[in-house]
């Protein structure tokens, strides 16, 4: 994975109680954030998980107790990228081993200050505020819009969205 990852847990014992200046100055950009709910292991039955994330960044998912937590995931490109890419394949910028996902399902870019998202012709498809997405077509995304790509589901947030969610208890 080549995109940053916290626990929104985390970030909100870090930045809830500040102000949004002190989440800026370490994470300026906008943020994905992947909801607790139903995983599925690719071939079986659907699960109740929740994620963390290991300290070497990778994705851990185990049986949902009484807590569940979201990951957030900074979208920040790198010098020369054109784009983010999202799905089961290991060459994807954000890997997410579930089972509806797609090798590749989701592609992410930004320009001129404008994150947009378009479904890699999925299988299983994505949606974007419950409106599905043309394979191929980008649509531009804003504060607070919900992507369900296969069963997952992330909201995709800006700074002061972001800054919003970790002030309030969860």
């Amino acid at each position: 994975m080549t995109v940053r990852s916290y626990l929104l847990s985390t970030l909100q014992f870090r930045f809830g109680k500040g102000p949004i200046e002190s989440l800026l100055k370490e994470h300026h950009g906008c943020w994905l954030v992947w909801e607790p709910g139903s995983w599925q292991k690719r071939g079986s039955k659907t699960l109740t998980l929740e994620s963390t994330i290991a300290p070497d960044n990778a994705i851990v998912v185990s049986p949902t107790g009484s807590t569940k937590d979201a990951l957030a995931l900074a979208l920040r490109l790198r010098d020369g990228q054109r784009q983010l890419t999202l799905g089961r394949g290991d060459h994807c910028d954000v890997i997410i081993n579930e089972g509806t996902l797609s090798q590749l399902h989701l592609v992410f870019m930004h320009a001129e200050n404008q994150w947009t998202v378009r479904d890699a012709a999925s299988k299983n498809g994505s949606s974007l505020n419950k409106h599905p997405l043309t394979p191929g077509r980008p649509s531009g995304l804003r504060g607070g819009d919900i992507l369900a790509a296969g069963k997952a589901l992330f909201t995709f947030l800006e700074p002061s969205g972001m800054h919003q969610r970790l002030q309030k208890h969860f």
